[in-house]
């Protein structure tokens, strides 16, 4: 990084979009005038480790001002692969055949236990 004169006041406003065929990408910061230097960072979960450069490289360039740096990630283009939990399935499959001798009730449909949480598992790239 070159060498900066932090800049000692400032009220702006930045997008910057990009990405390739799997992920895009769009960072947004957002100032207003402040007395001290206030950073906001709003990064979606898998990206909380960029938070630190994301500081850092803001607090080297800036003294002061109010700062709301935002990522949003795209990944629809992305091939989304899944994985039934067995196990988990099973269990469901067991607890609800017990459910229908105890009490008559009708018996969960597919669809059902599907959307349950956990029963599908989206699996990540390195996972294939």
């Amino acid at each position: 990084m070159a060498d900066h004169k932090p800049v000692a006041s400032m009220t702006g406003f930045a997008r910057q979009e990009g990405g390739d065929d799997v992920v895009g990408w769009t960072w947004e910061v957002k100032s207003v005038n402040g007395k001290t230097l206030d950073l906001r960072c709003r990064l979606p979960s898998g990206y909380e480790d960029l938070e630190a450069r994301v500081r850092s490289a803001a607090s080297g360039r800036f003294a002061r001002g109010n700062f709301q740096i935002s990522l949003a990630v795209d990944t629809s283009n992305q091939p989304v692969r899944l994985k039934i939990n067995e196990g988990l399935f099973e269990q469901l499959i067991k607890i609800s055949k017990s459910l229908k001798a105890k009490t008559g009730a009708e018996a969960p449909r597919l669809d059902g236990l599907l959307a349950l949480r956990g029963v599908l598992e989206v699996l990540e790239e390195e996972d294939s």
